[in-house]
């Protein structure tokens, strides 16, 4: 797949003249610059570095591109180095990169440390980031109207007021135009309280077909959680969503799907990095479903995908290739 950039003076002329051919799924939301140690733990003093990106919805962009699907991904960057390094190297990974460049707003940044087990070592430098000027208006119908799935993140609503007007107007549109809409909950503590996400999550989760996330996470859908994680799945679903999916780590994952669950443990490989892990499983979960394939299978590629991608350092750099799925699959039947 050649890669694909756009830039945004061009951007309504290559809508309006339908230059498009039908793509598979469309994401939207921020992807920052990466400063990440390349020692584990808490960074300290000279520590060594490794310059690259990460956000989750162009690590799941990126996933499902490297899995053979056509995707798009809207965002917004910054008209500077790190923007442009973004916009390269995501559109080198073979998405469709729709990413206006604010002249007066930066591309955010985050620092982190690899990380081995639940302890993240992050922080970021994103408010008042170009991402976090997203509106509405940054996606047309027209970039949406050739795809078939839309994914969205709980944490695109948490950056700003506009952003999470966008959020919730995307995922109405797109069912309206007959996408099916796919959420991971994707809470994040340091963008805001539980208080303030609740609310707008479980809006988010009402549109959504597709919904992913930890316990923790589920959770947050409901007054009243169940103690067993099957009971939980299904209080999620009785929402309105056909697909639940309760991602357990270390301990593999569970759908539920259209009434029946279907559950997978997890691979055992030598983790060097569990960042990006996450967004790795829903690429795996999602190009599955696009590829018509049985729930059992879905959540069967979410978890090797989420597998493979913990083998290397980095929010996206481990995405397996479609080879790579194949041949993981085979082994596990063998």
């Amino acid at each position: 797949m050649l890669p694909i950039l756009l830039y945004y003076a061009d951007i309504s002329l290559i809508f309006e003249s339908g230059g498009t051919s039908m793509i598979d799924a469309v994401t939207v939301g921020e992807t920052m610059a990466l400063v990440r140690t390349d020692r584990a733990d808490s960074p300290l003093n000279q520590d060594c570095c490794t310059l690259g990106f990460g956000g989750a919805e162009s690590n799941v962009a990126i996933g499902l591109a490297r899995l053979g699907h056509p995707v798009r991904w809207i965002s917004a960057l910054g008209n500077d180095v790190l923007g442009d390094m973004i916009q390269s190297a995501v559109a080198l990974e073979g998405v469709e990169v729709v990413a206006p460049c604010s002249s007066n707003r930066p591309t955010g940044l985050m620092v982190k440390s690899p990380s081995t087990g639940a302890e993240r070592f992050v922080t970021y430098y994103r408010a008042g980031s170009a991402a976090a000027e997203l509106t509405a208006h940054s996606v047309s119908e027209d970039m949406l109207r050739d795809a078939r799935l839309l994914h969205l993140t709980g944490i695109t609503p948490a950056l700003s007021e506009s952003a999470r007007g966008l959020s919730l107007d995307v995922a109405g549109r797109a069912r309206g135009l007959g996408l099916t809409v796919s959420l991971d909950i994707n809470y994040r503590s340091a963008l805001w309280s539980v208080s303030q996400a609740t609310p707008i999550l479980r809006e988010l989760a009402l549109q959504a077909d597709v919904i992913f996330g930890d316990r923790t996470e589920l959770e947050l859908l409901l007054d009243n959680a169940p103690a067993s994680e099957n009971a939980l799945v299904s209080a999620v679903a009785a929402l309105g969503a056909t697909q639940v999916v309760l991602k357990r780590g270390d301990r593999g994952a569970v759908a539920y799907v259209n009434g029946e669950f279907f559950e997978h443990s997890a691979i055992p490989v030598d983790v060097v990095d569990t960042v990006g892990a996450g967004d790795a499983f829903v690429a795996g979960y999602l190009s599955g479903w696009l590829d018509s394939a049985a729930p059992a299978d879905c959540v069967r590629r979410g978890v090797i995908c989420g597998a493979r991608a913990c083998e290397h350092a980095g929010d996206w750099e481990g995405a397996a290739t479609r080879a790579q799925l194949e041949v993981t699959q085979v082994e596990l039947a063998s």
